[in-house]
């Protein structure tokens, strides 16, 4: 296995001291050489911000793929440089992702993940992978470890060593891998609560996705984290003055369809079972308490249940593998009042 050893920061990496807080993103306002080079083998890469960042930092916040032996990083002010030492490898493709982990000396942090790539022959590497993360919840899932690994024919079992890219979800949720080298990769996602790289499981929350593989050119994969480990389930019944509902249609050839309404402000998730007897089916949640709502669908694994018992979703396993429901999210928020009845929303799965 490579080490790669890193030299310490300059001291000037400090900030001056008092002031306004300071609420404005973080910015890579340049770098050189210019992302998307060809032809090149640059022993060093450097990157301006627009606040002060700290060689620790950008240690903690940066991964290279294929990795590049005894690199070293080193920064001053808003001002920082991956010195790169020894040979790179001939016709290749290397990606360099800078984490939304990363933050300033203010705290300030990145909105999204950053990739910069170039390549040492005449072609880049073009496969891309991205999708979105959503808590257990159905909220956008920030700062979630997606790590991606390059199948071969003989692939099998879960994924060992290091990942050969790991990018960690915007603000938004959503994360993309940009400049893969084309092929199939498996996905590992979850909340590296400890930093330590590894899915530690059954301590760290996950999500399973609902496909084992994925090919370079997947957009728009949706996975949703499980319940964090020994957290139960919220089901929260209003009193009658606060009942509203939402009405809608579902389009699914699946013959069973659950539509979940999960509250953004308690957490509580009310379901109904659908029977898709057609490609559009009508249903109604009622019941719920004033607020705004999430709306989802989901294919259930099991396909039974009653109107009394919906089955929940169900989130699959990361290691070993098994698929989680697949599902789909509104994209809009959903304002439920008390004694209104809120539409007419469509789903699709």
């Amino acid at each position: 296995m490579l080490l790669l050893f890193f030299a310490a920061g300059c001291a000037v990496d400090r900030p001056p001291s008092g002031g306004p807080v300071d609420t404005e993103p973080l910015v890579i306002t340049a770098v050189d050489p210019a992302p998307m080079s060809t032809g090149i083998t640059p022993s060093e890469i450097s990157f301006s911000f627009n606040r002060y960042v700290t060689a620790t930092e950008l240690r903690r916040s940066l991964s290279i793929s294929p990795a590049i032996a005894h690199h070293e990083i080193k920064s001053s002010g808003k001002e920082a440089r991956l010195l790169i030492p020894g040979p790179l490898e001939q016709d290749r493709t290397y990606s360099v992702t800078i984490n939304a982990s990363l933050q300033s000396t203010r705290g300030n942090r990145l909105n999204e993940s950053y990739s910069y790539a170039f390549s040492t022959g005449q072609e880049l590497d073009t496969g891309l992978i991205a999708g979105i993360i959503y808590t257990s919840s159905l909220q956008p899932a920030p700062e979630v470890t997606v790590q991606a690994y390059l199948l071969d024919d003989s692939a099998a079992g879960p994924p060992v060593g290091k990942p050969d890219y790991t990018v960690l979800s915007g603000s938004d949720g959503t994360f993309r891998f940009r400049n893969m080298q084309e092929g199939s990769y498996r996905l590992l996602v979850f909340r590296d609560t400890n930093q330590n790289g590894t899915p530690d499981l059954p301590g760290e929350q996950y999500a399973a996705g609902t496909r084992a593989v994925l090919p370079t050119g997947t957009e728009n994969v949706l996975f949703r984290l499980g319940n964090h480990p020994g957290e139960n389930e919220k089901t929260i019944l209003p009193s009658s003055k606060d009942n509203g509902a939402i009405i809608g249609t579902i389009q699914s050839d699946v013959p069973l369809v659950v539509i979940e309404a999960v509250h953004t402000g308690n957490g509580s998730s009310n379901r109904v079972l659908v029977s898709s007897v057609s490609r559009q089916t009508p249903f109604l949640i009622s019941g719920l308490a004033a607020g705004d709502y999430v709306v989802s669908a989901y294919e259930p694994a099991m396909q039974s249940g009653t109107n009394e018992t919906p089955p929940p979703w169900n989130p699959g396993t990361l290691i070993p593998f098994s698929p989680a429901d697949q599902f789909t999210v509104h994209p809009a928020m959903i304002k439920v009042r008390a004694g209104w009845t809120t539409g007419n929303i469509l789903l699709e799965l």
